[in-house]
């Protein structure tokens, strides 16, 4: 069995050789209503009157309540950390 430690410094000479980067490719995905969906079972030309008009129209929707308010800050500040720590990434990696 090989174990190895996690103190252990590697250096790596900087490389002089280019590398051509493409842009990655962006699909866009646009949802669609399936008619044979339970959720759906009236087609999707019905008004329903409540979230599925939303779903249906926007392709989400806000269901107030659905978590507890402190629950939702927690995604919210983790969220934000989240961009905070990208934004720092990207400073950095920015030429």
């Amino acid at each position: 069995m090989t174990t190895m430690s996690t103190t252990e410094t590697v250096t790596v000479p900087p490389s002089t050789e280019t590398v051509a980067v493409s842009p990655p490719t962006v699909v866009e995905f646009i949802p669609t209503v399936n008619p044979n969906h339970k959720l759906f079972t009236r087609g999707a030309d019905h008004k329903y009157g409540d979230f599925r008009d939303d779903l249906i129209r926007d392709g989400f929707a806000v269901v107030k309540g659905a978590i507890p308010r402190e629950r939702a800050d927690g995604y919210a500040a983790e969220m934000y950390s989240f961009l905070e720590d990208l934004y720092v990434v990207f400073l950095i990696c920015a030429p």
